[in-house]
C-alpha cells in the first residue's frame, strides 16, 4: 500500500498542530507509522543556531520567535526563492523511502504548517 500523505492548511492558531497530535495518537492505536514534516524546518534550524550563538539555546527546536522567523524566511527566500520547497521535497523523498522499507504497509506523512 502506498504511503498516504496529508497536508494541513490554515492560519496560525487554526489547530493544525493539535490535529497532528490527535492523528499521531490515533495512528499509534492503529499501529500505523506516522511522520511529521514541516516546510519551515530550515527556518527553525537557523533560529536555533542563532539562539545558541547568542548564548541562549532554545528548549525546543520549534519554539517560535515570530520576528526572527519572519526575518529569516524573507532573507533565505532572497538568496534562494525555492529554499523551503527544495528542503521539503528532499525530506519528503527520504521519508517516503524510509517508510517503504518498513514491514508495515500502513503509513502516513503529515505536513502541518501549510499557509498562504
Amino acid at each position: 500500500m502506498p504511503v498516504k500523505k496529508l497536508a494541513l492548511y490554515g492560519s496560525p492558531g487554526a489547530g493544525k498542530s493539535t490535529t497532528t497530535k490527535i492523528l499521531t495518537e490515533l495512528c499509534a492505536v492503529k499501529r500505523m507509522e506516522i511522520r511529521r514534516l514541516r516546510l519551515a524546518d530550515p527556518l527553525y534550524e537557523c533560529q536555533s543556531a542563532i539562539y545558541k550563538i547568542a548564548g541562549k539555546p532554545l528548549s525546543s527546536l520549534y519554539v517560535q520567535d515570530g520576528e526572527l522567523l519572519n526575518f529569516l524566511g524573507s532573507h533565505l527566500r532572497k538568496i534562494n526563492p525555492s529554499v523551503l520547497l527544495d528542503h521539503f521535497h528532499k525530506k519528503l523523498r527520504d521519508t517516503m523511502l524510509e517508510l517503504d522499507q518498513l514491514p508495515t504497509s500502513n503509513s502516513l506523512i503529515v505536513c502541518d504548517d501549510m499557509r498562504a
